[in-house]
């Protein structure tokens, strides 16, 4: 009896472990989808500023299209951040604060 109880024990620990797994399969699957969503809503965040505030950090509005023309599985932002940082070092040169 005490052995077959064991067995079904170490079944269920095995099957809840396999389940364990399944639902962290499933979180990694589903983590670049919210992350891309993530990414999105800044870029909604951005395209609210003005002209203006988006000149005092480097970008246009051309630069916020051409984000949102970016595919769901790449990230938006980095292209913004290159286009921002390309435009900090050839204006003048790198600024001095």
């Amino acid at each position: 009896m005490t052995s077959r109880t064991t067995t079904t024990m170490r079944g269920t620990e095995v099957r809840l472990a396999g389940l364990g797994h399944a639902v962290a399969a499933l979180a990694m699957a589903v983590w670049p989808l919210v992350a891309a969503i993530k990414h999105r809503r800044v870029l909604t965040d951005l395209a609210d500023l003005d002209d203006r505030m988006l000149a005092d950090i480097g970008l246009t509005r051309t630069d916020l299209c051409d984000a949102y023309a970016e595919p769901l599985w790449r990230e938006p932002t980095s292209l913004l951040a290159r286009r921002a940082a390309e435009r900090y070092t050839t204006a003048d040169g790198p600024r001095t604060p």
